[in-house]
């Protein structure tokens, strides 16, 4: 029987990436990245300033408005791109273990807003050729 290596995934991780989800989910926002950098800073801010979490809306909506499943219950529909960087940020980060969620979220966000950036950039310049 192979034995691959198991990680502990820290409960710190565990949630900040349930507050990234919902706010996500909540927000939906156009940029990944940016959207991130934004809730990073946020949350350093609240942590460093003192200041208790900010209010959550009460009438999430999805895509412009309400979804509901035949309960009548919202319906959240995580998308390829969010499960995808959430992976990949959870990976990075069981790796590295950084000592501080918040400074590792927003350079991990900084790196993706660059990477983001390079390729509009570079799709722009094709576009003008």
């Amino acid at each position: 029987m192979e034995h691959r290596p198991r990680y502990r995934v820290p409960d710190e991780l565990r949630e900040t990436l349930l507050d990234f989800t919902i706010a996500y989910l909540l927000e939906r926002p156009a940029n990944l990245a940016t959207f991130g950098l934004n809730f990073f800073q946020r949350l350093k801010e609240e942590r460093d300033g003192g200041h208790g979490p900010r209010p959550v809306p009460t009438t999430p909506t999805v895509n412009g408005g309400e979804e509901n499943d035949i309960e009548g219950n919202e319906v959240f529909v995580i998308d390829e791109i969010v499960t995808e960087w959430i992976l990949q940020f959870t990976i990075v980060y069981v790796i590295e273990s950084p000592s501080d969620i918040l400074e590792f979220g927003l350079r991990y966000c900084q790196k993706k807003q660059r990477a983001s950036d390079a390729v509009n950039s570079a799709a722009h310049l094709h576009l003008l050729k």
